[in-house]
């Protein structure tokens, strides 16, 4: 399938690509590639829309440090890691909540993993919500464990929400955020962080 789409290239007008990192793979894999004139163009986020809608209802949190993510549940998302990660942390003491919101096929997969891990009250899955929002806005952290990505617009929504955001380093996100670094061009300047 892949050599028919990149045979299908050079015959375009023009070429858009959605995150720089993209663009790079692409002449990186294939140099000798013809890529018609082209640009980065990344997706356009309604800030106020999306302030207005986090301030939606007040969801109901335990007292202790609270992670949110948002994402398909999809294997690629790296979830499964995250649900091992946390149960470590547990036994090591760090006492915490990780709430998950998002549907997909690995949902049963991963709830079985929470019971097999004894997690499924401290590591729970909302399934998919018209308004993730405000739960991302009173989250002590965004986190996403994705194996990899595109552009995440989450990371882009959690930066207007002005959240700490750990994530691994793939895809478009190191053109979001910056590990340890607050980045001042950005919309907003929450602290960020990276997991390898």
């Amino acid at each position: 399938m892949v050599p028919a789409i990149l045979k299908q290239i050079p015959q375009f007008d023009y070429f858009i690509f959605g995150s720089q990192q993209t663009k790079d793979i692409l002449i990186e894999t294939y140099p000798n590639l013809n890529i018609p004139e082209n640009q980065v163009i990344l997706n356009a986020i309604p800030i106020e829309e999306l302030k207005t809608k986090a301030k939606a209802f007040q969801p109901e949190f335990p007292d202790k440090p609270i992670f949110v993510s948002v994402a398909r549940l999809h294997s690629r998302k790296g979830f499964h890691k995250l649900m091992d990660a946390h149960a470590q942390l547990l036994k090591d003491g760090f006492d915490h909540h990780v709430i998950v919101i998002g549907d997909g096929d690995e949902k049963e997969n991963l709830k079985k993993q929470a019971e097999s891990l004894r997690v499924t009250k401290s590591f729970e899955f909302l399934g998919s919500l018209l308004n993730p929002y405000p739960y991302v806005k009173k989250a002590d952290f965004f986190i996403l464990p994705s194996e990899s990505e595109s552009w995440p617009l989450i990371i882009a929504d959690s930066l207007i929400l002005q959240k700490p955001i750990i994530s691994t380093n793939v895809g478009g996100i190191p053109e979001m955020i910056s590990h340890e670094k607050q980045d001042t061009s950005s919309i907003t300047k929450p602290a960020k962080c990276m997991m390898r």
